[in-house]
Parts: C-alpha cells; sequence; structure tokens
C-alpha cells in the first residue's frame, strides 16, 4: 500500500508532466523564438522535475503501482488544453479517461 507521502508524490510528478507539456504547446504558439523561450525553458524544467520525482518514487514504490498515475497524464494534460487552448475533447476522450481512473482506482485496493 503506497503511504500518504508517496501519493502526493506521484500527484506532484503527475502535475509537473502535464503543466510543462501545456508549456511546450505554448510555446508552440507564441509568434517569435524570444517569447517561447521561457516556456520552452518551465516545460523542460517540469518535465525534469516529474523525471526526478519519478525516480526518487521508484526507490520505494513497485513500478507497476506508478504507472497508472503516470497514465493521470494522458487526462490532465487534453483537459489543460481544453481550458487554456480551448482546444476540443471528443466523446472517446471521456471513455479512456475512465479507463485510466478505473485503473488509478485498481491500484489503490489491496
Amino acid at each position: 500500500v503506497m503511504s500518504i507521502l508517496e501519493i502526493f508524490l506521484c500527484i506532484i510528478a503527475v502535475l509537473c508532466s502535464s503543466t510543462g507539456q501545456l508549456s511546450f504547446k505554448k510555446a508552440t504558439c507564441c509568434p517569435s523564438f524570444r517569447l517561447a523561450l521561457p516556456f520552452w525553458g518551465m516545460g523542460g524544467g517540469l518535465m525534469l522535475a516529474s523525471a526526478f520525482l519519478c525516480v526518487k518514487i521508484l526507490q520505494t514504490v513497485p513500478l507497476s503501482a506508478l504507472i497508472p498515475f503516470a497514465a493521470l497524464v494522458y487526462i490532465l494534460t487534453p483537459l489543460g488544453a481544453q481550458l487554456i487552448f480551448k482546444e476540443k475533447i471528443y466523446p472517446r476522450f471521456w471513455i479512456g479517461a475512465g479507463l485510466i481512473a478505473v485503473g488509478v482506482g485498481l491500484t489503490m485496493i489491496r
């Protein structure tokens, strides 16, 4: 069973990864490289932070427990893109999101 700290670190890693990907998207929307550079830097830093957190988490948590949390990125990133960039989310997204949520929930049960 994962501790509260381990769950918290998993959630922070997921948030860093999702925010990093959204930062990269924002960088691609900038009209010039000079304006995009801070978003590239922030995205890279957040992705690096996510990777380091995952390495730290893997010291005490089996990979099979971490992977479903990592899948949450596939839910949060599109939702963030919809909110920030007004991207359209199709119904099939919700089917996949539901399956991911069930998978994460099942990893919490022992």
